[in-house]
């Protein structure tokens, strides 16, 4: 897969691996980023001028379908955006799993399913779901996380 010349998108950009894409993405060559965060304000200063930063939500239905509608354009997909909340499965307070199953799976579904038509329209795109090795085995205090 190339990236020189390709539009991409970054999810959760503001700060650690999806600020680290968005300059790997301007280096390989991208035309375009969409630099994402629920506040774009927070997104760091890229000095380039091909990053443009977008406000995405992705636990919210109307910000990601707001994304998707001023992003059209876009050939590559990076879902990065996610959480990670420390709790024990078995005493930890619901909300605290419930949060980050919010973010990491159902989040990145509502993102794939917002932009995957475009790519099905376009009969091409790519995308790819960061995640961690900690997916892999069950970590008691990383409860949510890890499903």
């Amino acid at each position: 897969m190339t990236i020189s010349n390709k539009v991409v998108l970054v999810t959760g950009a503001n700060r650690g691996i999806g600020a680290a894409t968005v300059k790997e993405m301007l280096k390989a060559g991208a035309a375009k980023v969409y630099a994402t965060a629920r506040d774009p304000k927070a997104l760091p200063s890229f000095d380039d001028a091909r990053v443009v930063p977008l406000a995405l939500d992705i636990t919210s239905d109307t910000s990601v379908a707001a994304a998707a509608a001023a992003a059209p354009d876009v050939d590559i997909l990076v879902n990065n955006a996610g959480t990670l909340a420390f709790g024990n499965y078995a005493d930890s307070d619901w909300s605290t799993i419930e949060d980050d199953m919010r973010t990491n799976y159902f989040g990145t579904l509502r993102v794939l399913r917002a932009f995957t038509p475009q790519f099905v329209a376009r009969r091409s795109g790519t995308i790819a779901n960061v995640s961690s090795v900690v997916g892999l085995s069950a970590i008691p205090l990383m409860a949510g996380y890890s499903a």
